[in-house]
């Protein structure tokens, strides 16, 4: 049982259609944005759009972004070898070849993006999710690499109107699978992600409060987030669905191209047809519990939350018909991302480094893995605030006291304006003498350096804009002083 397919009754066979070129060619950029056709048909070895790393043979896309303005580097572009150059209509050098004009570069590369997708039969998997999703990509990935020796997949957190066309366009002939994040951060977003990443396959990992400055509030991130479950079932595809939460389980999808999933018991009201995958954290032994499975999946990261992200990876690899046996052989490689759930030492004091990004749910995630690893030791809790959070953003930071306080820390020390109302309300429930706030970084880190020792455990924990690894850094230099 443990070697044969979740789901082996509805998998499809796909095939490769290979482009008739290695990677783009002027062509087919003119061919798929409408373009006149060139005289030259050069061949890019990719599409970028960061000026300062530009590779000679790219093609640079001249997007406008918040704080830049790509054509304001073009020359910059060119000087490091980019061959071409994707820019507003206005800034074509007349006569250059290497100039295509456009109206909008951002929406061309888009739509190029999604021309080059479609030359791809391959299972395409989107991830999506308030929480967890970049954690559940990588595991995902590693699985199905377990079965293809090519599976393409979303570099860090390149999961927005920029990253994604950057990732999509790095598909080449031979590549068997892919799976691409998808963030979103205003509505409206998330229908433009899907119809350019048109993936077969969905899942989306949970519903939380994540950019509420834009996305308002819950019942907007949770009819955002169910889309890629909505939009890729009505088109065929198969999707994995949450049965834990109850805004993605409410979308009701039904039929055995559906697929729910939790950690706890089969619900009662499973809609009509729909398949069911359960399993059950053992966090001692740092497994996952399969139903239907006589062995347990080993998982590479510790905390019931990644049990929760390993068990959606593992249903939306089953989608696509990988088995199992496939699955653990793909995770034996797997590398754990950057900044999340990572566990360092430094002399003998045991990090938990988590600092990549920060929203209320995944704090609370934070703060009981911090408890299921440390055990009796001595704990430090290192929090800086969580950004985009919109009106709500002070009581949101303040509702952390409980968990935390469960979370029994011997210091607290919290860094950011917004963390001045955790402060607060730890303080009106007595633990003022467990914690520090400050607005500077190097008040916090010259405390923790002078008082953490080894045996303790800390877990650092922020929005990405706080740069809360400043305080890892100061540990390490601390030990060379």
């Amino acid at each position: 049982m443990g070697t044969g397919p979740l789901f082996p009754s509805s998998h499809r066979c796909y095939r490769v259609a290979v482009p008739t070129a290695p990677f783009l060619r002027t062509r087919f950029i003119c061919h798929a944005l409408d373009l006149p056709s060139p005289e030259s048909d050069v061949i890019f070895a990719r599409a970028w759009t960061d000026s300062r790393t530009v590779d000679p043979g790219d093609l640079f896309v001249a997007v406008k972004g918040d704080r830049f303005d790509g054509h304001d580097f073009i020359d910059q572009a060119l000087s490091r070898g980019a061959t071409g150059v994707l820019c507003r209509k206005d800034r074509v050098v007349t006569g250059d070849p290497r100039f295509l004009g456009v109206d909008d570069p951002l929406v061309a590369f888009r739509r190029l993006a999604r021309a080059w997708r479609d030359l791809f039969d391959i299972p395409v998997i989107a991830v999506a999710g308030s929480v967890g999703k970049t954690t559940t990509k990588e595991l995902l990935a590693a699985m199905l690499r377990g079965r293809w020796a090519r599976v393409l997949s979303t570099e860090g957190s390149f999961n927005g109107f920029i990253g994604i066309p950057i990732t999509l366009l790095r598909l080449r002939p031979g590549d068997e699978a892919a799976v691409i994040e998808i963030g979103i951060d205003a509505p409206g977003a998330m229908q433009s992600h899907l119809e350019t990443v048109r993936p077969t396959a969905a899942v989306v990992t949970a519903v939380a409060h994540e950019h509420l400055e834009t996305l308002r509030d819950l019942d907007t991130i949770a009819r955002e987030e169910s889309l890629p479950l909505l939009w890729t079932h009505a088109r065929g595809g198969r999707v994995a669905v949450n049965a834990g939460d109850a805004h993605l389980a409410g979308v009701g999808l039904s039929g055995e191209r559906a697929v729910y999933f939790g950690l706890e018991r089969r619900p009662a009201n499973l809609p009509a047809g729909a398949g069911w995958r359960g399993g059950r954290y053992e966090p001692v032994r740092r497994e996952l519990i399969l139903d239907g499975e006589k062995e347990p999946l080993a998982l590479p990261l510790p905390g019931a939350h990644n049990a929760a992200n390993a068990l959606a990876a593992v249903v939306a690899a089953g989608l696509v018909g990988v088995t199992v046996g496939e699955m653990r052989r793909g995770l034996a490689g797997f590398t754990p991302p950057m900044g999340r759930s990572e566990i360092s030492q430094t002399r003998g004091i045991h990090v938990l480094r988590d600092h990549y990004n920060a929203s209320p749910a995944s704090v609370r995630a934070g703060l009981l893995l911090l408890t299921e690893l440390s055990k009796d030791a001595r704990r430090w809790v290192c929090l800086g605030d969580m950004l985009e959070l919109g009106p709500d953003e002070l009581p949101l930071h303040a509702e952390l006291a409980e968990p935390l306080i469960a979370a029994g820390p011997s210091r607290a020390l919290l860094f950011g304006r917004r963390m001045a109302a955790l402060a607060r309300e730890l303080q009106s429930r007595g633990w003022g003498d467990r914690v520090t706030h400050a607005l500077e970084i190097g008040t916090l880190a010259r405390e923790l350096v002078r008082g953490v020792r080894p045996g303790d455990w800390v877990l650092v924990k922020g929005s990405r804009g706080m740069k809360m690894e400043r305080l890892l850094e100061a540990l390490e230099a601390g030990g060379k002083q």
